[in-house]
C-alpha cells in the first residue's frame, strides 16, 4: 500500500508489451501528478489560513498597544490630578485649626454670648458708685 492509500500496482513483467507498460507508467504519473496538485492545494490553503491568523494577531497586537498607551496616558493624567489635589489639601485648614476657629466663632456669637453696650457699662459703673 502507498502512503496515499492505494494498493501498489504489480511491477510489469519483462515479457509485457511495451505499449501496456508505457500506459501503466503514464497512469501512475497522472496519479502522482494528481497527488502533487492536491498537496499543493492543501499547502496553499494552509498558507492562506496562516496569513489570516498572522493578520489577526497583528491587528490584536496593534489594538493592545493602543489600549496600553491610552491607559498610560490616563494614569499620567490621574497622577497629575492627585498632585493638584495634594497641593490644594496643604492649603486647607487642619481639624485642629478648624476647631479653634469654631470655638472663636461661638464666643463671638451674639445669640449665645452676652455683650454689653456702652450704656450698660455706664449704668453698672453708676450703680457701683452709689453702692460705695
Amino acid at each position: 500500500m502507498t502512503p496515499f492509500g492505494r494498493n501498489k500496482e504489480p511491477e510489469p513483467e519483462q515479457g509485457e508489451d511495451p505499449i501496456n507498460r508505457i500506459n501503466g507508467l503514464t497512469r501512475r504519473i497522472r496519479e502522482l501528478e494528481k497527488n502533487v496538485r492536491n498537496l499543493k492545494e492543501q499547502t496553499k490553503n494552509i498558507e492562506q489560513r496562516l496569513n489570516q491568523h498572522k493578520k489577526k494577531i497583528s491587528q490584536n497586537k496593534t489594538k493592545a498597544e493602543e489600549k496600553t498607551e491610552k491607559l498610560g496616558n490616563r494614569i499620567e493624567t490621574m497622577n497629575s490630578e492627585i498632585k493638584k489635589l495634594n497641593r490644594k489639601t496643604r492649603k486647607l485648614v487642619s481639624k485642629r485649626e478648624f476647631k479653634e476657629l469654631e470655638e472663636f466663632m461661638e464666643m463671638l456669637d451674639p445669640v449665645k454670648s452676652d455683650f454689653t453696650t456702652e450704656n450698660d457699662v455706664k449704668k453698672i459703673i453708676e450703680e457701683k458708685m452709689r453702692e460705695m
